[in-house]
């Protein structure tokens, strides 16, 4: 096998070009549709002569599709990017290749594609799933199973451009589950390729095997950077996807999928797409590609298991589901939500139980640790005062809370002023979930004080707090809770002064899933598959009879991020969530939060 010494299809100024030349975001998925036409039409403006740009077609919803067209060489390549729409990697590589050939196409590099090639580059074939960061359009349809039926727009759109262009070459380009394994080892796949086949025979023709040496260029062009993670995609003939479509209707078609890779460099893979793309374009434009070996394609281990991001090996459980202790794994995947902070998407818990054959990015040994539901409690309203303070939080942390509710009182209920504690919040590195809840007292004393409190409510104010039970008579401000469909709650149940050695001392271990339904948080306080991996871990001492060998927990994870580790806060703390009331109306009783 070719190393990098010897790798003629590896040109290692291509990586400092990169660097030099990427205009894409730092995270791939901020590169919405509006934001990719604002540079595609600057980028026309700044190259008019190397750049054609044409509006091609539209959405399911009205937005533009645009075509990029550059270079006037013999030899035509067409390549397409997310027809899924939350698959953005290679978007964001095709607009850093545009940029590239704009502003340096003196260089010999760009001047060999510009020369050799005429490239047509349709960056974005699905805005409208970009806009919503999801796999489908706005029809609800996936676009790349739609080649055979035509239902979509954007599927008509694109098997028109492939007849009007007559490409010589395709590349498919997409993001596959980046939690994918090599083989049957546990290094997770970068980059996947495959060759589509023409039919379920996977019939080998001469068009397959220029394929599959344009596949191995590609694989020699990313052996010096992610040697290890690379893989063959597992998927056989899919009659109705574009990929094997395009190898049946004559394009030389190689299908490239971005997975995973660390979680700190969400862009690394879009410099892998760019250093793919250009070695295999400028093999193409030289004919340099007929030189490459279809074993090196052939030869890539599969697609196999799936890793979790995280795995909690050998702990024991223990909560209300699970009242008797029990040995087992918990698997978790950091999944973002829409309005996520991305720098840190929540965990989730995905599987229970007999984990032991798979792997994980991170592994944690739980072995002698009881695993408990993070608990949810109401802080005082001194402490609250004091927030957002790492001290404050700490105590909580200590005593196994890890979603804390903020008493807001009647003068802070306006709405600029409970939009400003928000913004406060929003602005600090929680290493806590935090959700406000409104004091009650007084809230009958005057018309004002009602807008305040239903502004309040309006704003995502999860709950209203009393002193006491609340007398059953209807008042204005009930009307109003009503209205919003928001619980009401004690300081006596939801004081957050008990920890978890007391509460099961007590025999009350259904404390945290009994919270979290009374203020209705769906994910919260519980220890079930799709729940947020919020949890705390006790050193054990025995379990028969149960008992714990400290008071305080030796780890804490929120949202699934390790926040508390030997009684301090970690680094890694920015990973707590404001819990916000969803919209609701009367007629939505069992409205739930996430």
């Amino acid at each position: 096998m070719a190393t990098s010494r010897h790798n003629r299809y590896h040109h290692p100024e291509l990586a400092k070009l990169y660097e030099d030349f990427k205009i894409s975001p730092e995270h791939p998925r901020d590169l919405t549709p509006a934001r990719l036409h604002r540079h595609l039409h600057e980028l026309h403006r700044e190259c008019p002569d190397l750049l054609r740009l044409e509006k091609v077609g539209e959405s399911v919803e009205g937005r533009d599709i645009f075509l990029v067209t550059m270079g006037h060489g013999p030899r035509s390549v067409f390549m397409w990017s997310q027809m899924h729409g939350n698959e953005p990697t290679a978007t964001n590589a095709l607009l850093d290749l545009i940029h590239f050939l704009c502003h340096k196409s003196e260089h010999p590099l760009a001047q060999t594609l510009l020369s050799g090639l005429t490239l047509h580059m349709l960056p974005m074939l699905n805005p409208d799933g970009a806009e919503r960061f999801q796999r489908r359009n706005a029809q609800g349809l996936d676009i790349n199973r739609d080649a055979r039926d035509l239902m979509t727009p954007e599927g008509r759109l694109l098997k028109s451009l492939q007849q009007r262009l007559q490409p010589e070459f395709g590349f498919n380009l997409h993001d596959q589950n980046a939690r994918r394994t090599v083989g049957n080892t546990n290094r997770i796949v970068a980059i996947a390729l495959l060759v589509p086949p023409i039919d379920t025979q996977e019939t080998e023709t001469e068009q397959i095997r220029q394929a599959e040496k344009v596949a191995a260029v590609m694989r020699l062009a990313l052996m010096p950077y992610i040697e290890g993670h690379l893989a063959k995609y597992d998927a056989s003939f899919m009659p109705n996807a574009f990929g094997d479509n395009f190898q049946r209707w004559g394009t030389i078609t190689v299908l490239l999928e971005s997975g995973g890779w660390f979680e700190n460099q969400p862009g690394y893979l879009v410099k892998m797409n760019f250093i793919a793309i250009i070695e295999a374009c400028l093999a193409i434009a030289t004919g340099g590609y007929r030189d490459a070996d279809p074993n090196l394609y052939k030869s890539l281990p599969l697609n196999d298991k799936e890793l979790f991001d995280l795995l909690l090996k050998d702990a024991t459980l223990l909560d209300d589901i699970h009242p008797v202790p029990i040995r087992s794994e918990i698997g978790l995947n950091f999944i973002e939500d829409i309005g996520d902070d991305r720098s840190c998407p929540a965990g989730r818990i995905v599987d229970i139980g007999d984990l032991r054959v798979y792997s994980a990015r991170q592994i944690i040994d739980a072995s002698g640790h009881l695993l408990l539901p993070g608990l949810i409690g109401l802080v005082t309203r001194s402490d609250a005062a004091r927030l957002p303070d790492d001290r404050v939080f700490l105590k909580y942390l200590k005593r196994g809370y890890t979603t804390l509710l903020v008493p807001v009182p009647s003068a802070e209920q306006q709405a600029e002023k409970f939009q400003a504690l928000i913004e406060k919040f929003r602005q600090s590195a929680l290493p806590v979930n935090v959700a406000f809840v409104l004091e009650g007292h007084g809230v009958d004393a005057a018309d004002s004080i009602h807008l305040d409190f239903g502004d309040a409510l309006a704003q995502g104010a999860l709950a209203v707090l009393h002193d006491a039970p609340v007398d059953e008579a209807p008042s204005d401000a009930q009307r109003i809770m009503r209205w919003f469909n928001r619980p009401e709650i004690t300081e006596q149940d939801f004081t957050a002064t008990m920890s978890w050695p007391e509460l099961i001392a007590r025999g009350d271990i259904a404390v945290a899933r009994k919270r979290a339904e009374a203020l209705r948080l769906i994910g919260r306080g519980t220890l079930h598959v799709d729940d947020y991996a919020d949890f705390v871990l006790y050193p054990l001492k025995s379990t028969s009879p149960l008992q714990l060998r400290q008071k305080t927990p030796s780890q804490v994870f929120v949202n699934g991020r390790p926040v508390l580790k030997r009684g301090k806060l970690t680094f890694e703390r920015a990973c707590g969530r404001i819990i916000l009331a969803l919209p609701a109306t009367p007629d939505q009783p069992q409205q739930g939060y996430r």
